[in-house]
């Protein structure tokens, strides 16, 4: 079968959320339920859209997600019958999200690591890749209040180190008897080197320190 969204908006990305397929479109939201294709309703969820494929990130119970108007919350299981609640939440951050150069807006990517905080990974003015990344943490409290606050808790990290990609080493590994204490490790990817670092917090809790010595502003 095929769907066909009335208003004729491109479909950028498809989200299977609690039950339901939720359609991000570049200018609204829809979602699909049903049993079948016998058997479905599709409805108009909200009046914006996604801008790219890859800047979106699941919760358990909310949606994270970048529009033209920046980072946006969208909570399908607290909503009326009719359109989505979603609520605007980068208001501190919105000049660096207006400065994404537009050609290359649609490389931003969003993610969730294992403290439930939301990495949006952008393309800064003047570059022509993904190089920094902006970190909001919606547990801090006020994070996720309703109304325009140019305050908003949450924005605490804007990180810049020239890492294309960040990840965290899950468990301790082991060669033969030799174990390597590497549970929880933060590492990073450089795309400019082609190079794997350790990042670790310097003694003055100042800097982020590379394992080649290196200390970046943090």
């Amino acid at each position: 079968g095929w769907i066909d969204i009335p208003t004729r908006d491109r479909i950028r990305r498809l989200v299977e959320f609690d039950g339901q397929l939720i359609i991000f479109c570049d200018r609204s939201i829809w979602s699909l339920e049903g049993s079948g294709w016998d058997d479905f309703a599709m409805r108009k969820r909200a009046d914006v859209g996604l801008d790219a494929r890859e800047a979106v990130a699941v919760t358990d119970r909310l949606i994270y997600f970048l529009s033209s108007d920046g980072v946006r919350v969208l909570a399908p299981n607290s909503s009326f019958p009719g359109l989505f609640e979603t609520l605007l939440v980068s208001e501190p951050v919105e000049s660096r999200l207006r400065a994404i150069p537009s050609l290359y807006r649609d490389l931003a990517a969003m993610g969730v690591d294992h403290l439930g905080r939301i990495h949006l990974s952008i393309t800064r003015s003047g570059q022509t890749t993904n190089d920094a990344a902006l970190v909001f943490d919606p547990n801090l409290e006020g994070a996720l209040a309703s109304g325009f606050n140019q305050r908003r808790n949450g924005w605490s990290y804007y990180t810049n180190f020239g890492f294309s990609s960040y990840f965290q080493l899950k468990r301790m590994g082991q060669v033969g008897a030799t174990a390597y204490r590497d549970a929880g490790q933060l590492m990073g990817c450089d795309v400019t080197t082609g190079k794997v670092h350790y990042l670790l917090r310097s003694s003055a809790d100042a800097d982020l320190l590379t394992d080649d010595g290196s200390a970046i502003a943090w």
